[in-house]
């Protein structure tokens, strides 16, 4: 019996080794990434990067794993009064509660 639990355990480590949910840098962004669902969502701008025109992916790629980004969470871009233009892609389904507020 416990030969097959560890075989089970054994066989199942390389799954879990890359399964990721949490928050990542990419770029300009900062994103919250489930691999397992192979999603993305926008969280904001990653640190120290103020950039004036931003370009939303409809894909990136975290660990090996290609990650559509679905969406752009409540406040990602609040107060960034310096940005000028957005590129939303089609992949892009919802829109947080003020995303965009402040912004020009």
């Amino acid at each position: 019996m416990m030969k097959k639990q560890l075989i089970c355990i054994l066989m199942l480590m390389p799954l879990m080794a890359t399964a990721f949910t949490g928050n990542a840098e990419i770029g300009d962004l900062k994103y919250n990434i489930v691999t397992k669902g192979k999603t993305a969502e926008v969280i904001g701008l990653a640190y120290g990067k103020k950039p004036t025109e931003i370009v939303i992916p409809e894909t990136i790629e975290y660990e090996g794993v290609i990650c559509n980004v679905i969406s752009i969470c409540d406040y990602a871009f609040d107060e960034k009064d310096w940005i000028s233009s957005v590129t939303i892609p089609k992949s892009v389904k919802e829109i947080g509660y003020r995303a965009f507020a402040y912004c020009i």
